[in-house]
This record gives C-alpha cells, structure tokens and sequence, in this order.
C-alpha cells in the first residue's frame, strides 16, 4: 500500500493554548508532549470559522473549507427540519 511515501501520525490537542504547552513543557510538566515536539514537528493551527470543534476536525481532517465541507457545529440539520 504504502509505496515508499512517509507516513504521518497527526496529534492534536482540541483547545489547547499554545504559551501554556510551551510553559508547561519548559517546566517539565508534560515530558511527554515535550518529547514528541522535541523528536517531531509541532506547529500551532488557526481556527476555521464558525470555531469550534466539528467545524476544526473536519477541515483538518478534509483539508476543505467550512463552505465546502458544511460541518459547522455540533448539531445536524436534516432536511425538512425549520432552521431556526
């Protein structure tokens, strides 16, 4: 399957705050997550409009954005159901 491309393995932190991961492992509090940004890549993200967590997974997860892939909150809109 995999014919001499690289595999990737993508960790992410759902609302996670960038200077308290990097306090944090300056401290040696999370020797763990120090680790792997230390042994791999780590990067912040930007959020995806409306932000929240389907909306950002799913654009991650898609790499399109929310006018095209539609996930915009937790809840699903079926058809025939009012909007409001």
């Amino acid at each position: 399957m995999n014919q001499g491309g690289k595999k990737l393995l993508l960790i992410g932190i759902d609302q996670a705050i960038p200077f308290l991961i990097n306090k944090f492992i300056k401290q040696g509090s999370i020797p763990n997550i120090a680790s792997l940004c230390e042994n791999g890549v780590s990067a912040e993200a930007f959020s995806c409009a409306p932000c929240d967590t389907p909306t950002n997974w799913t654009t991650i997860a898609t790499g399109a954005t929310t006018a095209k892939h539609g996930a915009t909150s937790f809840y699903v809109h079926l058809k025939g159901e009012p909007l409001d």
